[in-house]
């Protein structure tokens, strides 16, 4: 095992590259002149409508990815029991869905509880139907992955415009944001804010804000192998950037989470 000293130094190495090819990176743009809310709005570290950081609301966002079963919901139901937002209304969750091969059990949703969750008001998005793919896919294995997703959301009449995506593995390319804004889906969650810089943000606790992608991706599109950003203009199209955790606690801070208390690499 490595001495802590000589992990940090390994990260402070790590830190400093890291930062130089964010600097490489072409300079993100974008018209706040012409990119307006409610349909546009500009990757920023400011909150909207020109809020202080004391006046800004924190949001805690809590998802969970893969098939829903009976199993899953002996797991992840405890823990809103007694969980409510500050007015006093049940907190609630996002479920972005896969059908079968989900990771760990290889189990496959159960429609009923898919279902039940929509009604009981949980946002139900897309994971693909099989969580096979990868940074690798196609744009047809993209369209048949989420389209599948969608058809099935149907037939339960479980609300399907408006969603939501993470793509498993967080493993994405261009093939699969064109594939989302034709799809005229909401948002994206697959892009993470790493813990260095990014195209617009410059460290911790200056992350960049949900935006879309009218000027392309904000985040810092070049410092993970499986996360593939654009530059191209989709308009509409927003992206719900993963804030990456870092827990000073640990000898290897800088090896924090995207999901918190997993590594980038296992989760999914």
């Amino acid at each position: 095992m490595p001495h802590p000293t000589f992990r940090r130094l390994v990260a402070m190495v790590v830190l400093a590259l890291t930062a130089a090819s964010v600097h490489a990176q072409s300079p993100y743009s974008c018209d706040a002149s012409a990119c307006t809310l409610p349909d546009c709005h500009c990757a920023s570290t400011q909150a909207p409508g020109g809020l202080t950081v004391a006046d800004t609301p924190q949001f805690v966002v809590i998802t969970f990815d893969d098939c829903i079963t009976e199993r899953t919901e002996q797991v992840t139901r405890p823990l809103f029991e007694d969980l409510r937002n500050p007015d006093g209304t049940p907190a609630l969750a996002t479920y972005f869905l896969s059908l079968e091969r989900c990771p760990g059990d290889g189990g496959i949703s159960d429609p009923d509880l898919v279902a039940k969750r929509a009604q009981y008001g949980d946002e139900v998005g897309v994971h693909t139907v099989t969580h096979t793919t990868s940074a690798h896919t196609h744009r047809a294995e993209w369209r048949r992955e989420i389209t599948g997703v969608v058809d099935y959301l149907n037939t339960l009449g479980v609300q399907s415009d408006g969603l939501g995506f993470r793509a498993p593995y967080v493993q994405t390319n261009q093939s699969l944001f064109d594939e989302l804004h034709e799809q005229d889906f909401l948002y994206d969650a697959s892009v993470y804010e790493p813990p260095f810089w990014s195209r617009v943000s410059t460290g911790w606790g200056n992350y960049v804000w949900p935006h879309t992608l009218d000027f392309g991706h904000g985040n810092h599109c070049n410092w993970a192998w499986n996360t593939k950003c654009t530059v191209k203009s989709l308009p509409g199209l927003w992206s719900f950037p993963l804030y990456y955790h870092v827990d000073p606690d640990r000898s290897d801070p800088y090896v924090g989470a995207f999901d918190v208390g997993h590594p980038p690499y296992s989760g999914g």
